[in-house]
């Protein structure tokens, strides 16, 4: 099959870093001519710290906020499509907030080129406008791809039968597997290690944690704790963990990225995100390391579903500092008596459960055979 003949476009609000290794391999593939196009810089997001010839930083985001809302138009985009005829266009929503997205679907339709949606698969947002102009723009694709099962099923009671509809998962970069470096542990420390990695604003709730901790250490329970991580909610956390007298318990490291993060993941026993969690959750397990968060499921991500209570997991009741520490505790004791089984059971589900960049390239692939 000549790649000539099989063009394909990815058009993405950001050319976020996490998804490098994936659209490395889509670029790459023999069957497809897949071209990525998309903004290199915006917010907290970490962009491309280098650019394939077939992944282009070439937009640029617009704002435009209107009451409560705020609305994207891409800027150049029109200019790069206006001549470009791809077999199949992929665009990321249906998100009512990137209006140009919209205005691509239905130029792209005009011309019966194919369009897949790439996103959660949420239907019921922005009120009955945003339900029915979700609805209207994703029964115009001829495929929609969702991170989830949950925004798959959901899907499927709403759009035409002859919609192919993929829960393609998701993933993060290669180098950030922790099956990809050896399991060795360097943890010389035999006191207990929780790792708290992510961006750290109000929504990830490293209080909670903080607060746990405390409970911990009243009731002298050994522990440490690393924190990966900035934003705007540091200086605070940081505050609080001195006033309760925390500061030898608890190690804030900073930013650490890629290989640079392997030894503090390699440190840790247990993950702790008390608050909204995603892509986190695949990082950690991939390393061996259980992963706790809040049992409010509507604040997470899709690959919370890979989540198996007590086996590479658990949930702790809301925002309950009590019931984490006892969560914290029960976990321990799990680890001191399994620590190599709960370990390669972490990583097979990442594995076997399809996060891995291999494993969504291969289902996006499968949809694009079977569209054209």
């Amino acid at each position: 099959m000549s790649s000539k003949n099989n063009k394909i476009l990815i058009i993405q609000p950001i050319l976020a870093h996490y998804r490098y290794s994936l659209f490395e391999m889509l670029v790459e593939s023999e069957d497809y001519d897949v071209e990525i196009i998309g903004e290199n810089n915006i917010g907290d997001t970490r962009s491309f710290s280098r650019i394939n010839n077939k992944i282009k930083p070439i937009l640029k985001n617009r704002k435009l906020k209107f009451k409560r809302h705020t609305y994207i138009w891409q800027f150049g985009v029109l200019k790069y499509i206006k001549n470009l005829k791809p077999k199949i266009v992929v665009l990321t929503g249906v998100d009512p907030h990137i209006i140009s997205n919209l205005y691509i679907a239905l130029f792209y339709r005009f011309f019966n080129i194919k369009i897949i949606w790439w996103g959660h698969g949420k239907i019921n947002q922005q009120g009955i406008i945003g339900r029915y102009s979700r609805m209207f723009f994703f029964n115009k694709g001829k495929g929609i791809f969702t991170y989830g099962e949950y925004g798959k099923k959901t899907l499927q009671k709403y759009m035409n039968s002859n919609i192919h509809i993929t829960n393609i998962k998701n993933c993060i970069n290669s180098d950030a597997y922790g099956f990809n470096y050896s399991q060795t542990k360097s943890n010389k420390n035999s006191v207990f290690t929780i790792l708290f990695s992510s961006t750290i604003s109000k929504r990830k709730r490293l209080d909670v944690l903080i607060d746990a901790l405390a409970l911990l250490k009243d009731n002298n329970f050994p522990v440490r704790c690393l924190v990966i991580g900035i934003g705007g909610h540091k200086k605070i956390v940081e505050e609080k963990s001195i006033e309760l007298q925390l500061d030898k318990m608890v190690k804030f490291i900073g930013e650490s990225y890629g290989k640079d993060c392997v030894p503090f993941f390699q440190q840790a026993d247990l993950f702790v995100l008390p608050g909204a969690s995603g892509l986190s959750i695949i990082h950690s397990l991939s390393y061996g390391v259980p992963f706790i968060t809040s049992d409010n499921l509507n604040i997470h991500g899709p690959e919370i579903e890979i989540i198996q209570p007590g086996i590479n997991g658990d949930f702790f009741e809301g925002y309950n500092p009590a019931s984490l520490a006892k969560k914290i505790v029960e976990w321990k004791h799990k680890i001191k008596e399994n620590k190599i089984l709960i370990s390669e059971r972490c990583i097979k589900s990442v594995k076997e459960g399809g996060y891995t960049p291999e494993c969504v390239e291969e289902k996006m692939i499968s949809i694009f055979r079977k569209i054209l």
